[in-house]
């Protein structure tokens, strides 16, 4: 753009008028248009330099030779590629699926080994709890059999003692009979024949035919007062009746042994041995069927001319005890020491017992005696 200089033809440019205080504001001039054939300048061409002219012309690129003092051009280095993860270009879309899916499996991967060692403790834990409780049902089982065994030695022995009690009992009942039992009594006078008085036994069987004493004729009986109480159980018996024909047609008739059996508690029964013309027979086993292991059958054996004068104890619902008085003057006690009343069968001076009755139930119920 050529630069005008003073006296040249390009006009001065105006100076832009400035409002004064109190002055109108000027209106701005408007911007002269050239007209045709005005003195404003048509603007010059742009000058087009010539080969020789005063203006310079470019100068070529000096191109450097082989062996010159202009430098050699150094290469560029290209920048190295980094991995998808640091490099800060953007990542072909097919290169951040392919990363997506290895994070994907290798989450996978991760949550399956949580998942494995998570079973693998619940199996472990499953297995210590089932080892615990086999542990304690073994426990139970040998608690368990170790109280069984414990159990069936109590029975066994409990047995063995139960065999032993009714041993016992057995040889006492198949011993002979000591009048005496275990009380303190006082001398009983022998008879004076030998050989001794046989063992009665029932009077079905067969006896030796003792030698027989002289005695009166029995012509009449009387009964005693009943001692005791009678039951809805109670089975009356009555030997002198149930053996009316031998006891009252005899004309040698005795008492030769009273059979008493208890458990030094109350009386559990009676049996009377009879000796009648030199037979001997019993007048039965009147005992109750609460016999227990702890029961005893003692006997007062009567000798020759010996007869029982005198019956008495102490009674409840039941006979608790009997004293049995001889006409030597001795006293033979059984039973125990219970009982609320006193009881004696009376029979008058000078007469003898002759034959027993009374009743039974689980014990002897009652008793009285008939005598002459």
């Amino acid at each position: 753009m050529p630069v005008p200089t003073p006296g040249s033809a390009f006009p001065t440019p105006m100076p832009m008028p400035v409002p004064t205080p109190g002055s109108a504001f000027p209106t701005p001039m408007p911007m002269p248009v050239p007209t045709p054939g005005s003195a404003f300048p048509t603007p010059m061409p742009m000058p087009v330099p010539t080969p020789g002219s005063a203006f310079p012309t470019p100068m070529p690129m000096p191109v450097p030779t082989p062996g010159s003092a202009y430098p050699t051009p150094q290469p560029v280095p290209m920048p190295v590629p980094t991995p998808i993860s640091s490099s800060p270009f953007p990542q072909p879309a097919q290169s951040v699926q392919e990363a997506k899916r290895a994070q994907q499996e290798q989450a996978r991967q991760a949550a399956q080994a949580v998942q494995e060692a998570k079973r693998a403790q619940a199996a472990q834990k499953h297995e210590a709890a089932k080892a615990v409780h086999a542990a304690k049902m073994a426990e139970v089982a040998q608690k368990q059999e170790a109280m069984r065994a414990a159990a069936e030695a109590k029975r066994l022995e409990a047995a063995q003692k139960h065999e032993a009690m009714r041993a016992a009992h057995a040889a006492k009942m198949n011993q002979p009979m000591n009048p005496f039992g275990q009380m303190p009594q006082a001398s009983q006078p022998q008879p004076s024949f030998s050989p001794g008085f046989p063992t009665p036994i029932p009077a079905q069987a067969s006896f030796p035919v003792p030698m027989p004493v002289p005695m009166s004729v029995v012509s009449t009986l009387t009964q005693s007062n009943l001692a005791g109480k009678s039951h809805a159980d109670t089975l009356q018996f009555d030997d002198y009746n149930s053996n009316k024909q031998l006891l009252g047609s005899s004309s040698n008739v005795r008492i030769s042994e009273l059979r008493v059996i208890h458990d030094n508690k109350v009386i559990i029964g009676i049996e009377v041995i009879y000796e009648a013309d030199g037979q001997i027979v019993s007048g039965g086993m009147h005992c109750g069927k609460e016999v227990s292991h702890t029961a005893v059958n003692q006997a007062v054996q009567l000798g020759y001319g010996e007869t029982i004068t005198g019956i008495s104890g102490k009674h409840g619902d039941v006979i608790d005890s009997m004293i049995v008085t001889t006409s030597t003057g001795t006293n033979y006690q059984f039973g125990g020491t219970g009982g609320s009343f006193n009881y004696s069968l009376y029979i008058p001076a000078g007469k003898t017992i002759k034959s027993f009755a009374g009743g039974t139930g689980g014990h002897l119920h009652n008793i009285s005696c008939y005598y002459s």
